[in-house]
């Protein structure tokens, strides 16, 4: 019997560690401990399974996660609850963990996986401005340029749209505004889809907890100022943002 496999194949900063942890605290959807799944995608093994500032050295057994080859750490537990044979195991990337490639889903196709995909995007320049952001305050991918950063959220989306063309790939398609807006009504649509259950009390109570902590944990932040003054000075990116955006608007 084929492992049906759940990933979620997002752009960067576009909140889908948020819908990663709501989507694993389903009772039929699972994590698996190992890298085994990231195995099977070709994924770089620099490429962290979790996030490095979400990721605890100590939790319960359920959060225990391999995050990078042979390193561990544990998630925040969420309202896990008890698994009753799980229908799915999740798995969560953006297209340059697999180097944008397409013969990476492809080749899973053919393999004893049943692989249904999520696709998380937001708007690009909300996700630059954050992506700036974050990559002050911890020094992440600190080497890419402006202009390098706008290039790479455009691969993102152009990977993303390639997928929808995929003979056979079950795609559900949600965004970071609808998604925080209608909380509720798309992660009942999100299950109609994968055709698993929520209760609504869990729900709520995953609506009440994970929107609060996301909104304090300082994640979406974004440095306004700083991209007004780099738009400022170079006109040409700032055309490129608004094409990036109404791309985004036309396909997504």
């Amino acid at each position: 019997m084929k492992t049906k496999l759940l990933l979620l194949v997002t752009t960067q900063r576009s909140g889908s560690t948020l819908l990663f942890d709501v989507l694993r605290s389903n009772q039929s959807i699972t994590v698996s401990h190992s890298w085994k799944n990231f195995r099977l995608l070709g994924a770089d093994n620099a490429r962290r399974r979790y996030p490095k500032d979400l990721t605890k050295e100590n939790g319960f057994e359920s959060d225990h996660l391999e995050v990078n080859p042979n390193q561990y750490g544990y998630m925040e537990n969420i309202l896990l609850k008890e698994k009753c044979n799980p229908i799915y195991e999740l798995e969560k990337i953006h297209p340059h963990f697999i180097n944008f490639s397409k013969a990476s889903i492809l080749n899973l196709l053919t393999t004893e996986v049943n692989l249904t995909v999520v696709v998380m995007t937001r708007k690009p320049s909300s996700s630059i401005q954050s992506f700036i952001n974050y990559q002050e305050r911890a020094h992440w991918y600190w080497g890419m340029s402006f202009s390098e950063i706008v290039k790479h959220f455009l691969r993102e989306l152009s990977f993303l749209k390639h997928l929808e063309k995929i003979d056979g790939l079950k795609i559900y398609k949600t965004n970071y505004e609808n998604y925080l807006n209608n909380f509720f009504e798309e992660n009942l649509k999100i299950a109609q889809f994968l055709r698993v259950r929520w209760e609504n009390s869990h729900l709520s109570d995953l609506e009440k907890r994970l929107l609060r902590d996301h909104s304090t944990r300082g994640k979406f932040r974004t440095s306004t100022e700083q991209l007004k003054n780099i738009l400022k000075v170079n006109p040409y990116l700032k055309f490129k943002i608004r094409m990036l955006d109404a791309y985004y608007k036309y396909f997504f």
